[in-house]
């Protein structure tokens, strides 16, 4: 796992601006111990768990651990769940935009997957990896340094050009940030490796 004193930071300015103790001890902790610990699926506060196929919560599992315990615990602090549905995710009904295997409400902090019989592993992996990432960017970004920032803009000009994912910078973030604690890391640069391990 990536480790770094830029999360050290992050958390404790998270932890501040959360000005709940039980937060703050659990970053601080977290954030001291100086090694990110991979999370476990029974760290996530789960909706609809008990009806997956144990292939599918196997899946689950795999992919959770693919991402710092610090970040799924603050997801469950934040009171947030991830939800599992079964089939494809539809916003607005499906009326122009395209169903997805997964959504982060930003309000609550939800996170939706769709589970579906005829889906790979990794891409449950994937999907979990990727809805994290808007979570993560959604907590840490008012935190970016402007170089950070650019840093990001420069990926999103970049990767745009090959993943339709790449909408703007929110989604190209959660887009590196699955291939980041995915199987894509290599296709990464340094830089992009130090803005996301930062992030966290």
């Amino acid at each position: 796992m990536k480790t770094g004193f830029t999360r050290f930071g992050r958390f404790i300015r998270m932890a501040k601006q959360a000005a709940a103790p039980t937060v703050m001890a659990c970053m601080l902790s977290a954030a001291a111990a100086g090694t990110a610990q991979a999370a476990q699926a029974e760290d996530v506060r789960k909706q609809g768990w008990e009806a997956l196929p144990e292939d599918k919560k196997e899946a689950f599992r795999e992919g959770i651990k693919q991402i710092p315990d610090e970040v799924v615990e603050l997801h469950r602090l934040e009171g947030a769940r991830v939800v599992f549905v079964d089939g494809l995710l539809c916003p607005n009904g499906g009326d122009g935009d395209p169903c997805v295997k997964g959504l982060y409400w930003h309000d609550d902090k939800k996170i939706e997957l769709a589970i579906s019989s005829n889906w790979s592993n990794s891409e449950i992996s994937t999907a979990a990896a990727h809805e994290f990432g808007h979570f993560l960017y959604f907590q840490t970004y008012i935190f970016w340094t402007e170089e950070e920032k650019a840093q990001l803009a420069a990926e999103y000009n970049y990767w745009k050009q090959y993943s339709y994912d790449c909408t703007d910078i929110e989604e190209t973030f959660a887009v590196l940030y699955s291939m980041y604690r995915g199987s894509g890391e290599q296709y990464l640069s340094d830089a992009c490796k130090a803005m996301l391990g930062g992030a966290e």
